[in-house]
């Protein structure tokens, strides 16, 4: 006999109004499809009523866990994060300032937006993400944007990323309109940055210097390619980069995609397949995000720098002239 379902109420909320104050449970303010049955491998926020708590865990798993485990607990992963948030989200609108309420709402219709394209989800699963997106009006919303993964490019978990610091780190609001591309600068040789294990090194020495030495809340490049053309995901599509720097009180990181190819190209050339897989991506994303091929640049055209190479900087001329 399969296991029953455990308690999946999307939309009761509980809300700290201070800190020690007692939990105060909400029930949800639209319909939720609770017919499901249970597969293996059961997540242990499954059964948890919806908190801070549980959304947090929810990230946590998603990030350790979400993509090595059932695609029918990824796919709800995702949309009890959305329905969680929309819910906190109602509950808070009075409350807090409306730049905060908002981009909860932001977050969740782009979650809700990813289930319901995400081909494993269940009829029902794509019903729910339907409902939640009727009910978190557009006309409220700021422009929201997918963020699955392009094809062919590999999750952070095959390069095993460090959690995010979600408190460092700024959800994308504003309409991708720029990509900006970098080198990493990095000592080993493209030989080594060809495989996987060389690869998955650098990749984790940049996330570690990039939260550590500067604080930040995750890698900053939203992708980088190594050295065999293999793409990776970085920081997620959810949030802003941190990449292109500051130019007084603007930040060139709004609305900019930042991809890094892992190398240095003031003193070698990147390889054919990196070249080839930087050329993919790009015209995808600008493809999804109507990107034009303006909005393509190199770093050096934000700040003092000469990121990325001179090796590097012709294609990327090319590539926004194409």
């Amino acid at each position: 006999m399969a296991p029953r379902w455990p308690h999946l109420v999307a939309g009761t909320v509980l809300l700290a109004l201070v800190a020690c104050a007692a939990p105060r449970h909400r029930t949800a303010s639209y319909p939720v499809d609770t017919g499901y049955v249970e597969p293996m491998g059961t997540p242990p926020w499954a059964d948890q009523t919806n908190s801070w708590a549980k959304l947090e865990a929810i990230h946590a798993w998603l990030d350790h866990q979400g993509d090595r485990s059932d695609p029918f607990w990824r796919v709800e992963g995702r949309l009890q994060l959305a329905e969680g948030r929309m819910e906190f989200y109602r509950a808070e609108l009075a409350q807090l300032e409306p730049g905060v309420s908002q981009q909860r709402l932001v977050a969740a219709r782009a979650d809700f937006l990813r289930v319901q394209s995400d081909p494993l989800a269940t009829e029902g699963q794509v019903r729910r993400a339907q409902r939640g997106l009727a009910y978190a009006s557009p006309a409220s919303a700021a422009p929201v944007r997918t963020t699955s993964l392009p094809p062919g490019v590999l999750p952070r978990s095959a390069w095993g990323a460090r959690p995010v610091n979600r408190s460092k780190v700024t959800p994308a609001n504003a309409p991708w309109r720029h990509i900006t591309i970098h080198h990493s600068t990095s000592k080993d040789s493209p030989a080594v940055l060809a495989t996987a294990s060389g690869a998955k090194s650098d990749l984790q020495r940049i996330q570690k210097y990039h939260m550590t030495n500067n604080g930040w809340g995750d890698v900053g490049y939203h992708f980088l390619i190594d050295a065999g053309g293999r793409i990776y995901e970085g920081r997620s599509m959810e949030f802003q980069g941190a990449h292109a720097g500051t130019d007084g009180a603007s930040n060139n990181n709004v609305g900019n995609i930042g991809i890094c190819l892992l190398g240095n190209f003031d003193e070698e050339r990147p390889t054919p397949a990196a070249l080839r897989s930087l050329e993919q991506l790009v015209r995808n994303l600008r493809s999804t995000y109507s990107i034009p091929s303006k909005g393509v640049s190199a770093h050096l055209d934000w700040k003092n720098t000469e990121c990325p190479g001179h090796y590097l900087l012709p294609y990327v001329r090319q590539l926004a002239r194409s």
